[in-house]
């Protein structure tokens, strides 16, 4: 699983994200969102989310697979599952 602290995935949860894949991205089914990781997600004082750095597509338009292609965090973890 990638790290990501608690409360940036409590409140991911609370707007209707929900973890996949082990929680390397989360989706709401219109908008998966990777490298949801500490540091790229900034929980604001107004309580509001900032991401930084992360990587958002439409759930429809084949993002997992493109992301897995690209990604140099997603190829880590597969060798290091394998």
């Amino acid at each position: 699983m990638i790290s990501a602290s608690l409360m940036t995935i409590s409140l991911l949860i609370r707007l209707g994200f929900r973890p996949e894949d082990d929680g390397a991205y989360y989706t709401n089914g219109q908008h998966e969102i990777f490298d949801a990781v500490d540091g790229n997600v900034l929980v604001g004082g107004d309580g509001h989310l900032y991401f930084i750095d992360t990587i958002i597509y439409r759930s429809d338009t084949g993002g997992v697979d493109k992301y897995n292609s690209l990604s140099p965090r997603a190829n880590s973890s597969k060798r290091n599952n394998k």
